[in-house]
């Protein structure tokens, strides 16, 4: 079953209501997909996310010039006639010669203003994703991790390794702050989100301490403060990491988290559809 919001949804540059969805979507393992936020009917981020998805096929530049130009009017016109100004669009290719594409709205969980003032409970997840690197269906993964938050009543799992390192979350990527040093796993173990990256560039851009690095979980006790990022949660402090306690109101994350959403207010006044 796919989950899904609005009334519209696109399939090969056509548009089709609703309650089709299931007729013309495959839900598999093995599919290729993207998932962006849009605010004020305006994606965020939409050229890197494009960039990421597109890329992942090993497209030349000239069949990322040829899929990139429907992509923006599907996004564009999906948002316009499901007439939504806020949500969670979710597009994909079939990982297959024929490349079918399909775009849909889909429901969102965004963190309360509660969750980013007092932070979010974490477990641990003993699970690998087969291609970290690559965005793509894993339904194993997947409902498991699901499992987890719903029995453990956590907002996130965190994937831990064979060698016992921890990676990413099932929807997000994770940092750490220790002695005001920021800390997060290698791009070699993790989905190289967009929000990390902006992270990332915002660290260096203001000279704050920064390494990439494996993360063991025996360290979680030696941390002393930890945060999630990603689409939905954009930064969101973490209170409890399995059972060890986290500094929520630590004064470089508060001003990471500002520096961010400074981003997000230049990136969404900046919009223009190409």
């Amino acid at each position: 079953m796919i989950h899904s919001a609005g009334a519209y949804f696109v399939s090969n540059n056509e548009f089709f209501p609703l309650n089709r969805i299931d007729q013309c979507i495959e839900d598999k393992n093995d599919i290729i997909y993207e998932v962006i936020r849009f605010i004020e009917g305006k994606p965020l981020f939409l050229k890197d996310h494009l960039n990421r998805f597109l890329h992942t096929f090993h497209f030349n530049q000239e069949d990322i010039k040829k899929h990139r130009s429907p992509l923006i009017e599907n996004i564009r016109l999906l948002i316009e006639k499901n007439n939504i100004a806020e949500g969670n669009i979710r597009f994909q290719f079939n990982n297959n010669d024929t490349h079918s594409f399909c775009a849909w709205i889909i429901p969102h969980r965004y963190p309360s203003v509660d969750q980013y003032k007092k932070g979010v409970g974490l477990k641990s997840y003993y699970a690998e994703r087969q291609e970290p690197r690559i965005k793509a269906r894993d339904i194993k993964l997947r409902d498991g991790a699901d499992q987890i938050i719903k029995e453990q009543e956590v907002y996130e799992v965190i994937l831990i390794n064979s060698e016992d390192q921890i990676t990413e979350g099932s929807r997000s990527n994770i940092f750490f702050i220790k002695n005001n040093l920021f800390i997060t796993p290698p791009l070699s173990l993790v989905l190289p989100g967009i929000t990390r990256q902006k992270i990332i560039q915002l660290l260096k851009d203001n000279d704050f301490k920064f390494e990439e690095r494996p993360v063991q979980v025996n360290e979680i006790n030696s941390f002393d403060s930890c945060f999630i990022s990603g689409t939905s949660p954009k930064i969101l402090p973490v209170a409890l990491f399995d059972k060890v306690p986290m500094q929520v109101k630590h004064p470089l994350l508060f001003k990471l988290i500002s520096l961010y959403d400074q981003q997000i207010e230049l990136n969404l006044a900046n919009f223009r559809w190409d």
